[in-house]
Order: C-alpha cells, then sequence, then structure tokens
C-alpha cells in the first residue's frame, strides 16, 4: 500500500499524485495569466514600451538622434540616423520587443550632432521614460517637453526635469490628456 492510498485512497503513487494537481493547476493559472494581462489597460503597456525602448536608447548609439513615443503599443520613431546601417541596427532593435504592434518609421539618413546637451537629452528621456506619449528636444539652454501627458502627472513630471536640471529653460509644449 503507497502513502497515497493510505492517506487519500489513491491507488497511485506520489508522483502521480502531484501531477494530477499540478494538471488541474495549470489551466488555472493560464486563466489568471491571460485576466491580468487584459487588467493591464493599453496606457500601462506603453508605459511598459516606453520603458524598455529607453533602456535600449541608452545603451546603444544608434539611437542618438532619434525620438520616439508608444500609442496603442505602436511605435512612431522619427530623426536622425548618420547611416542606413545605424537605422537597420534601430529597426532590429524595436523588433526585439514582440508587444510592439507596429512601427511608423519616419527616421532620416542625415548628420547627426552629439553635442554638450547630449548628457542632458539622456537624462530628460530618462525621466520622460514613465509617459509614453511625451517627448523632449533640448536646444541650447532651453528644453522642449512635447506630446501628452494625463493631467494629474503633469506637474510631478516637469518638478522632477525643473530639479535634476534647474540652470536650463523648461518650456511645456504639451497636450494635458
Amino acid at each position: 500500500m503507497t502513502i497515497c492510498n493510505a492517506l487519500f485512497g489513491y491507488p497511485f503513487s506520489i508522483s502521480n499524485f502531484y501531477m494530477r494537481k499540478i494538471n488541474t493547476i495549470k489551466p488555472y493559472s493560464f486563466a489568471l495569466i491571460i485576466l491580468l494581462l487584459a487588467s493591464c489597460n493599453g496606457y500601462d503597456r506603453d508605459k511598459q514600451i516606453k520603458q524598455d525602448l529607453t533602456m535600449k536608447a541608452k545603451e546603444d548609439v544608434n539611437f542618438v538622434g532619434l525620438n520616439f513615443i508608444v500609442r496603442n503599443r505602436n511605435v512612431d520613431i522619427w530623426g536622425n540616423c548618420p547611416t542606413l546601417r545605424a537605422k537597420h541596427n534601430v529597426m532590429k532593435k524595436l523588433n526585439t520587443i514582440h508587444v510592439i504592434k507596429g512601427v511608423t518609421d519616419r527616421i532620416k539618413i542625415a548628420p547627426v550632432n552629439i553635442d554638450t546637451n547630449f548628457s542632458v537629452k539622456q537624462l530628460v528621456d530618462s525621466l520622460l521614460a514613465k509617459h509614453p506619449r511625451c517627448w523632449a528636444q533640448v536646444i541650447n539652454k532651453n528644453i522642449f517637453v512635447e506630446g501628452q501627458v494625463k493631467k494629474e502627472q503633469i506637474g510631478e513630471l516637469l518638478a522632477s526635469i525643473h530639479q535634476k536640471v534647474p540652470n536650463r529653460v523648461l518650456i511645456d509644449k504639451t497636450v494635458i490628456n
């Protein structure tokens, strides 16, 4: 007589007992995962995609002259890449993010200037990573924040940029969502 048979009345071994329990749990866990994905709204998914893209952009020199926003899992990317190969590498990097539905490619092949504003641009972009429909341009001593931001987040966003980069003029050109 096995332990399972003695304790639970099942005429099979412990491993079969656990396998039956696991097979019973699988459909429920799959349904739970589907429910969690469905409950995650589009804005949160877009935010996760933008954060992932921002991290990739910090690590890859090919993203230097580019801006991007995310709306409904579609990425809109524009700006300048120095070579066709750099543009190809950017598009290849975008294709590694499987949750992206589509990419609107408005990248031009043109010279890219890396000047004193580059580090400020990267810093501002990292602050904008939580805002999928927002981007920034840094021109001279001015930071232009553009795009769409939720009404309750605009104050915090502008304050965080001003705190990190206090010696720059911050120009808000966003549309309140």
